[in-house]
């Protein structure tokens, strides 16, 4: 059993990533931040879910990316609807 002060919670790291970048490929999308990064192949996103703040994009039926739309120039929004629409599913 760890001390509560030593383990970091989700909320912790999130507060550690300064700066994030996106970039999408044929290939799939990397998520990239000063604390780790990502690569989510297309046919690995299991569905989607986009609003006017965020995507959600599920890699099972419980475990999903949050990508804020406020770090997707305009764009790239476009490119990532796209690419979402054309290789995934979104909700249904």
């Amino acid at each position: 059993i760890r001390d509560a002060q030593e383990s970091r919670g989700l909320g912790d790291v999130y507060k550690e990533a300064k700066e994030l970048t996106i970039s999408i490929s044929n290939n799939g999308l990397t998520i990239k931040h000063n604390v780790g990064h990502s690569f989510l192949t297309w046919s690995g996103i299991y569905k989607w879910v986009n609003n006017q703040d965020f995507y959600l994009l599920y890699t099972a039926p419980n475990i999903f990316y949050i990508i804020p739309t406020r770090v997707i120039k305009d764009d790239e929004d476009k490119k990532l609807l796209q690419y979402l629409t054309r290789y995934t599913s979104p909700e249904v």
